[in-house]
């Protein structure tokens, strides 16, 4: 059987919490660094995306597939080999064995133990991109009638920064729940890095006692409104007036009686209420 790093993406389904150090590491200017090594492109091209700023040049390896009459739309599947082939010999250099990681995306590998050997050649090099010390997951359960069932929410939690990273919300929208939402994540996470289940438990049931009452997540709570965010693509609020249901990008603290509640309470509350009563 092989290595886990054969696999372009995959992640360990075997908790939906883990406490403890998780490293993740990319590769340095991903696409283009593996371009450069293994020659993909002419020398011009190369050149053409040597003189972009990272953004730019990011875009542009991704476009291969549209650009250039389409004249190099396989470059992105030889990628996608290229990527096995140095996950593995990063795994090869560093000794990894299965158990030892933790998800897989496609240039990205995250480890439950540092990783020293990370410069492969002259031209691909990974990177200590993130360190997290906390880590959960569910799939939203509640879902409005005629929509897509959500994805499953995956959060990752560094002690040092206290930031939360979402992955399975588009990146436009997790910025919108910073005062709202992930703060309580944040909050929850820590008390599970500290291993208190009990004060998880009792921060998490006043919580969600307060957000029953429009309070937002507890008596006093400065703006108050942000909570009920819909936790979703496109992280509007649900109104009702006069009998009509509407999505809005602002709401006011006089306006949430008439916000609708419950998808944030089924689908981001209760998770964490049954994280820490099993």
């Amino acid at each position: 059987m092989g290595s886990i790093l054969e696999q372009t993406s995959w992640i360990d389904k075997s908790c939906n919490v883990y406490v403890g150090e998780l490293i993740e590491y990319d590769m340095r200017d991903g696409g283009f660094s593996i371009i450069q090594k293994e020659h993909l492109l002419p020398p011009e091209i190369i050149r053409e995306f040597q003189a972009m700023g990272k953004t730019e040049r990011h875009k542009a390896v991704g476009n291969l597939v549209h650009s250039y009459q389409r004249k190099y739309k396989h470059v992105p599947k030889q990628l996608i080999a290229y990527f096995k082939k140095y996950r593995l010999l990063f795994g090869e250099k560093n000794e990894l064995k299965d158990e030892d990681i933790f998800y897989i995306r496609k240039d990205a590998i995250c480890t439950k133990r540092y990783c020293y050997e990370t410069k492969m050649d002259d031209f691909v090099e990974f990177r200590e991109k993130n360190v997290y010390h906390v880590y959960m997951c569910w799939t939203p359960t509640y879902v409005d009638t005629g929509k897509i069932k959500p994805h499953a929410l995956e959060f990752y939690w560094s002690h040092d920064t206290g930031r939360v990273d979402v992955k399975g919300l588009g990146d436009e929208y997790v910025s919108q729940h910073e005062q709202g939402l992930l703060r309580i994540v944040s909050m929850f996470m820590s008390y599970l890095y500290q291993l208190n289940y009990d004060g998880a438990l009792r921060f998490i049931v006043g919580v969600m006692d307060a957000y029953k009452r429009g309070l937002g997540w507890k008596v006093g709570c400065e703006h108050p409104e942000y909570m009920y965010r819909r936790f979703d693509n496109p992280s509007m609020y649900r109104v009702l007036q006069n009998g009509v249901l509407m999505e809005v990008s602002e709401l006011g603290e006089s306006m949430i009686p008439q916000c609708e509640k419950i998808y944030n309470y089924r689908n981001m509350l209760l998770p964490m209420l049954q994280l820490v009563i099993r």
